[in-house]
């Protein structure tokens, strides 16, 4: 994948060379303790280059619409303090969160490379496998076909490779519990070979919705914020 350097200046290569240096010290020195990598939002790299280049800067947090996105906390793990933790089933793949994301942590490819995960169809809850009553919403909803009936009755993941976490099968779902979202298979890029600020190409498209102006972003930013921290209702 072709790489180039995005022009920066000195006050913005300083902001997010020192960012990037203290989460790089907080990502060693949590390194040893096993924590267990939490969803990551489209685009992330791997684990390790995600945590080296995360900014915490919470941008993406900001600018995701469908608020899946939350800062993590002190349950998530010492090294995911502050790093963006994805709701894969609120994920609507707007991409607002990797176009704005300043250090490369999410690389910026297009909507039709995302891949998330997989789903996977508790059978159990779902009214379907239950016999409650007959149900082929998320057969009907997935796009890319990766669900099948069984018998003409029981929905079955059975084309995992197609599932790219996409959500659309958990949100039209009427039994909550039904499906679940997993990592399981998601595409971790690997960070482009050189130096800590070099970036990706950006592939990621023309805005599918228009970024509000700056004043309002401010304002948006805040009480997003407030809401993350229970400081106001959502």
């Amino acid at each position: 994948m072709a790489c180039k350097r995005t022009s920066l200046s000195r006050r913005t290569f300083l902001q997010i060379g020192g960012a990037g240096i203290a989460a790089a010290g907080l990502t060693a020195i949590a390194a040893s303790t096993g924590e267990a990598a939490p969803p990551r939002p489209p685009g992330a790299l791997e684990e390790g280059a995600f945590l080296a280049r995360c900014a915490r800067c919470m941008r993406c947090v900001d600018a995701c619409i469908p608020l899946a996105l939350r800062p993590g906390g002190w349950l998530d793990g010492g090294r995911n303090l502050g790093t963006p933790v994805l709701d894969p089933a609120k994920c609507i793949f707007c991409m607002e969160c990797v176009r704005t994301c300043p250090t490369g942590a999410l690389e910026k490819i297009p909507k039709a490379e995302v891949d998330i995960g997989e789903i996977v169809i508790v059978q159990d809850v779902c009214l379907a496998w239950r016999k409650t009553r007959r149900c082929d919403i998320c057969f009907k909803a997935c796009p890319a076909k990766a669900i099948t009936m069984q018998d003409r009755r029981f929905p079955v993941l059975s084309k995992p490779e197609k599932c790219n976490g996409c959500g659309i099968c958990v949100r039209r779902c009427p039994e909550a519990g039904s499906i679940l979202m997993t990592d399981k298979g998601a595409n971790r890029p690997a960070p482009p070979p050189g130096h800590l600020l070099t970036h990706l190409e950006d592939r990621v498209g023309p805005y599918e919705i228009a970024p509000p102006p700056w004043s309002q972003w401010f304002q948006n930013r805040l009480l997003t914020l407030a809401q993350h921290f229970g400081l106001a209702s959502r």
